[in-house]
């Protein structure tokens, strides 16, 4: 199916020019942002147009049908309407204007003079069309607000540590009513995801198995925001979410959730220092209205793993340095059996294999600190 470039008779390959361009307002990029449609007696055309975090442009897309790749462009602001300037064999003069809460799309023909530039676009041969916005779905909805307040922060964060602590503050109250108000905490990461490989925030959320519980760690610079937060329902319909456990640390972050029964959740998390990682897991039970840890470790609260990831100055080898993966706790929800692989255990000089079934409310199972091996 044709897209809405190939309809106007416009690019065949993605490529643009600008002049001088101008900031994008935060109003403009309100009112532009989202997807559009025009539906015609034979076909729906779709295009968006979405704003990136300190880029003077928006980026208009082309989805068309959506059965042929979509094409991308590059949209600079001038004055109250988004350009795409004329390009040789490429694309037309392409202006776009919001009126009456419509996107009011225009292609007008241009011709490119001796010099390289090109002659004034001829509105009296424009071609006009006007596109309807598509609503935002609850959950659409609900994943911008939470993406906007974390970028926010980012922001904010990376800028000014004067009043960090005010900063922090407002942000967890924001965090916190998104992540226990809303009914739909569903939303996929994958934007903020993928900046735990490019920045020092980082975002991880992770539902227990019956989706009753919701893991959600938020790494800044400065701290780790751990939040547990469990599905309150009504009429066996989710109303909201309340916030069962609350750790904001420095270097210790949740990194799993379980459900063991009807009281009882496994939560794991993770230490990381210079030259060592530790993973410990704890069990928390239902007393009253709040979780609380519980002796489920043989006569322990925690279970603990530990290993040195850096070690310096190895004898015999070069350049006597070696780094290991972190040692970490898995679990097995089906059998309910907790597990770490083999552990040397210098006290005994014996190597063990660190596994438990989760069985008359404990783990029979031993810690593991292989630092020891290394002192």
């Amino acid at each position: 199916m044709k897209s809405l470039f190939t309809i106007f008779l416009l690019l065949c390959s993605i490529g643009f020019s600008f002049g001088q361009t101008k900031p994008i307002p935060e109003n403009i990029k309100t009112l532009f942002e989202g997807k559009w449609i025009i539906v015609t007696k034979y076909q729906t055309n779709t295009v968006e147009i979405k704003f990136e975090k300190g880029k003077d442009y928006a980026t208009f897309i082309d989805i068309g049908t959506g059965e042929a790749p979509p094409i991308i462009l590059h949209a600079s602001f001038d004055g109250n309407k988004l350009v795409i300037p004329a390009e040789t064999h490429k694309n037309d003069y392409v202006e776009m204007m919001i009126k009456n809460g419509r996107l009011v799309f225009k292609t007008i023909p241009t011709i490119q003079k001796e010099d390289g530039t090109f002659e004034k676009p001829d509105e009296k041969h424009l071609l006009s069309t006007v596109f309807t916005k598509v609503p935002l779905s609850a959950q659409e909805s609900y994943d911008k607000k939470f993406l906007k307040i974390v970028n926010e922060y980012e922001e904010k964060a990376t800028t000014s540590t004067e009043n960090d602590s005010i900063l922090r503050l407002n942000f967890e109250k924001e965090f916190e009513t998104l992540i226990t108000n809303s009914k739909l905490p569903q939303f996929s990461a994958k934007e903020l995801q993928q900046k735990c490989d490019t920045s020092a925030f980082c975002l991880k959320i992770q539902k227990s198995e019956d989706k009753n519980f919701i893991l959600y760690t938020y790494t800044s610079q400065f701290y780790h925001f751990n939040y547990i937060t469990k599905a309150i329902k009504e009429n066996n319909k989710i109303k909201s979410y309340k916030i069962v456990l609350k750790d904001n640390k420095w270097h210790e972050y949740f990194t799993q959730i379980h459900t063991l029964n009807n009281n009882e959740f496994l939560l794991i998390e993770q230490r990381d220092d210079l030259v060592f990682s530790c993973n410990y897991a704890y069990v928390y039970q239902l007393s009253g209205i709040k979780y609380k840890k519980k002796k489920a470790f043989e006569n322990r609260f925690d279970l603990t793993i530990c290993n040195f990831t850096e070690i310096e100055d190895l004898p015999n080898t070069n350049p006597g340095h070696l780094s290991l993966p972190v040692r970490e706790i898995a679990f097995d929800y089906k059998n309910k059996i907790i597990s770490y692989g083999r552990c040397f255990d210098p006290d005994t000089g014996k190597t063990t294999t660190g596994k438990a079934k989760y069985k008359n409310g404990k783990f029979a199972i031993k810690d593991c600190d292989e630092r020891k091996f290394f002192e």
